[in-house]
Protein backbone atom coordinates (compact mmCIF):
# COMPACT_ATOMS: atom_id res chain seq x y z
CA UNK A 1 0.00 0.00 0.00
CA UNK A 2 1.60 3.05 -0.92
CA UNK A 3 0.26 6.67 0.31
CA UNK A 4 -1.67 7.39 -3.05
CA UNK A 5 -4.11 4.55 -1.53
CA UNK A 6 -4.43 5.28 1.88
CA UNK A 7 -7.66 7.23 2.81
CA UNK A 8 -7.28 10.75 3.50
CA UNK A 9 -10.11 12.16 6.27
CA UNK A 10 -9.98 15.45 5.77
CA UNK A 11 -10.56 16.76 9.76
CA UNK A 12 -13.81 19.09 9.34
CA UNK A 13 -15.64 16.24 7.72
CA UNK A 14 -14.32 12.71 9.05
CA UNK A 15 -12.45 13.82 12.15
CA UNK A 16 -13.56 11.77 14.78
CA UNK A 17 -13.47 8.53 12.36
CA UNK A 18 -10.16 9.45 11.19
CA UNK A 19 -8.84 9.79 14.82
CA UNK A 20 -10.18 6.21 15.86
CA UNK A 21 -8.71 4.77 12.94
CA UNK A 22 -5.81 6.07 13.45
CA UNK A 23 -5.67 5.21 17.11
CA UNK A 24 -6.47 1.38 16.48
CA UNK A 25 -3.98 1.38 13.96
CA UNK A 26 -1.12 2.29 16.10
CA UNK A 27 -2.54 0.14 18.78
CA UNK A 28 -1.93 -3.10 16.55
CA UNK A 29 1.10 -1.92 15.52
CA UNK A 30 2.22 -1.03 19.18
CA UNK A 31 0.92 -4.94 20.44
CA UNK A 32 2.70 -6.66 17.04
CA UNK A 33 5.97 -4.79 18.48
CA UNK A 34 5.40 -6.19 21.94
CA UNK A 35 4.71 -9.59 20.45
CA UNK A 36 7.69 -9.43 18.56
CA UNK A 37 10.06 -8.42 21.04
CA UNK A 38 8.87 -10.95 23.38
CA UNK A 39 9.59 -13.73 21.43
CA UNK A 40 12.68 -12.46 20.46
CA UNK A 41 13.58 -12.40 24.24
CA UNK A 42 11.76 -16.74 24.70
CA UNK A 43 13.94 -17.60 21.68
CA UNK A 44 17.20 -16.09 22.60
CA UNK A 45 17.01 -17.13 26.64
CA UNK A 46 15.08 -20.63 26.18
CA UNK A 47 14.70 -22.02 22.93
CA UNK A 48 18.14 -21.59 21.59
CA UNK A 49 19.96 -21.83 24.82
CA UNK A 50 18.72 -25.57 25.25
CA UNK A 51 17.84 -28.93 23.96
CA UNK A 52 13.93 -30.00 25.32
CA UNK A 53 14.02 -33.84 25.74
CA UNK A 54 10.04 -33.88 25.14
CA UNK A 55 7.11 -32.02 24.89
CA UNK A 56 6.43 -31.83 28.78
CA UNK A 57 10.09 -30.98 29.37
CA UNK A 58 9.52 -27.94 26.62
CA UNK A 59 6.27 -27.14 28.61
CA UNK A 60 7.37 -27.38 32.18
CA UNK A 61 10.60 -25.08 31.21
CA UNK A 62 8.26 -22.68 29.13
CA UNK A 63 6.40 -22.25 32.36
CA UNK A 64 9.28 -21.44 34.25
CA UNK A 65 10.84 -18.65 31.88
CA UNK A 66 6.97 -16.79 32.16
CA UNK A 67 6.98 -16.98 35.44
CA UNK A 68 10.52 -15.36 35.61
CA UNK A 69 9.26 -13.36 33.02
CA UNK A 70 6.50 -12.10 34.81
CA UNK A 71 7.71 -12.25 38.88
CA UNK A 72 10.95 -12.15 38.72
CA UNK A 73 12.41 -10.07 36.11
CA UNK A 74 13.99 -6.85 37.10
CA UNK A 75 13.86 -4.08 34.19
CA UNK A 76 15.59 -1.13 34.70
CA UNK A 77 12.33 1.04 32.07
CA UNK A 78 10.04 0.06 35.18
CA UNK A 79 12.26 1.46 37.83
CA UNK A 80 13.90 -1.76 38.79
CA UNK A 81 10.70 -3.55 39.32
CA UNK A 82 9.75 -6.55 38.28
CA UNK A 83 6.21 -6.53 35.95
CA UNK A 84 4.23 -8.17 38.36
CA UNK A 85 6.13 -5.21 41.35
CA UNK A 86 5.24 -2.76 38.90
CA UNK A 87 1.45 -3.50 38.02
CA UNK A 88 0.42 -3.83 41.67
CA UNK A 89 2.11 -0.16 42.07
CA UNK A 90 0.32 0.85 39.34
CA UNK A 91 -3.08 -0.76 40.54
CA UNK A 92 -2.11 1.20 44.11
CA UNK A 93 -1.81 4.38 42.58
CA UNK A 94 -5.35 4.53 40.56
Amino acid sequence: MNSETIPRFPPHQYGSQADARHKQGFRQVTYAYMMENFFGLLKSELLYLQDFDSLEHFKTELIDYLDYYNNRRIKLKLKGLTPAQHRYQTLQIA
